[in-house]
């Protein structure tokens, strides 16, 4: 749940930077939704670069949290052989491989294929993307409950979830680029968009 919590952390911005931009976009024109909504992002890194870094593990035990910080760090290099070691963690990494390869056209690729092919205007677009982050996040929060269940049976069923999650954003997006109907074609973007966050926790556990 704490994953899931996490990842769902971006997704009502996504909610609402889809609606403001579309809706400026339609209004003013995406020059001046570009140069507008750079403005709140400049303000949250303001105010990010201004947080503390926390002891890494100090809520889980603060003293050895501080006994390690007090160590020299580990070379990158001799990092990375480490970690690479473990199976599970070098699949992990490969798999992101895929995974840009299905978010990105879901995220960037599929505004634009509604407005190429279907010629949608920048509003109506702007209220797509915030109907699938909508969806995304349900995705998320129920994830992130069902990871739970899945442990119980074995520690890999996660892993194994969040693999069928993957393979189901492949599946929705050559669905999307086949199919002839508009209507469709949303619903079939919701419905990806639904399994991208099924991905995310128990990914992360």
């Amino acid at each position: 749940r704490a994953c899931g919590g996490h990842r769902n952390a971006q997704y009502p911005g996504a909610f609402f930077g889809a609606l403001c931009a579309g809706g400026v976009s339609a209004l003013f024109g995406w020059r001046i939704a570009f140069m507008l909504l750079a403005v709140p992002i400049g303000v949250a890194t303001f105010f990010a670069l201004r947080s503390k870094e926390p002891v890494r593990g100090g809520t889980d035990d603060p003293e050895a949290a501080l006994q390690a910080v007090a160590k020299a760090p580990m070379k990158f290099r001799a990092a990375t052989k480490t970690l690479l070691t473990v199976r599970t963690l070098k699949r992990q990494y490969w798999s992101f491989v895929f995974l840009g390869a299905g978010v990105v056209p879901l995220a960037i690729y599929l505004p634009l294929y509604l407005d190429e092919v279907y010629h949608l205007s920048d509003g109506a677009r702007g209220a797509v993307g915030a109907v699938n982050a909508l969806a995304t996040f349900f995705g998320v929060t129920l994830a992130g409950k069902w990871t739970q269940r899945w442990l119980a049976v074995s520690m890999g069923e996660p892993l194994k979830r969040a693999g069928l999650a993957i393979a189901s954003l492949g599946v929705g997006l050559f669905l999307i680029a086949i199919c002839p109907f508009l209507w469709l074609s949303l619903l079939l973007g919701v419905i990806t968009s639904f399994g991208v966050g099924m991905f995310g926790p128990p990914f992360l556990t």
